[in-house]
């Protein structure tokens, strides 16, 4: 059975790895548990270099699921991008802007934004998020 390819030309339905984390094949279903999942990404240099850090937990050509701790004050945007976005607050508070209107999300709610359009996540505080994205045709991945 040949396998479809990741959603972009680097991944080939496998994450790229890094210094602190190995690769992994992204095509097989995962049951991953997200606790230790988060502990990783706040264990990782990055965070204690960066002012957030992510981790694909899975990619298609239409979705992608990230796993992203935020440091309060840490801003994330769909700049480049045109797709539909669920945000799950797993940690913390954030504030989810979309055309000009804001709402503030804490742990254990979720908000989808159903339109692809604009859309910028604050971090009122350190926060860990699950990030479902629904890549649409505009979005530059996949077919």
């Amino acid at each position: 059975m040949e396998r479809p390819v990741g959603t972009e030309p680097r991944d080939d339905a496998m994450t790229s790895g890094s210094d602190s984390r190995a690769a992994r094949d992204l095509f097989n279903p995962l049951v991953l548990d997200l606790a230790s999942e988060a502990a990783t990404l706040f264990d990782e240099r990055e965070w204690a270099e960066r002012d957030r850090n992510s981790r694909t937990i899975a990619s298609t050509e239409r979705m992608r699921i990230t796993l992203t701790a935020m440091r309060g004050g840490a801003q994330l945007g769909s700049e480049g991008t045109d797709d539909t976005l669920a945000v799950h607050v797993l940690r913390g508070t954030v504030s989810v802007e979309v055309e000009g209107q804001s709402v503030d999300l804490r742990e254990g709610q979720l908000a989808t934004i159903p339109q692809p359009g604009g859309w910028r996540l604050s971090a009122a505080d350190d926060s860990l998020l699950l990030l479902t994205v629904a890549l649409g045709p505009g979005s530059g991945h996949g077919a």
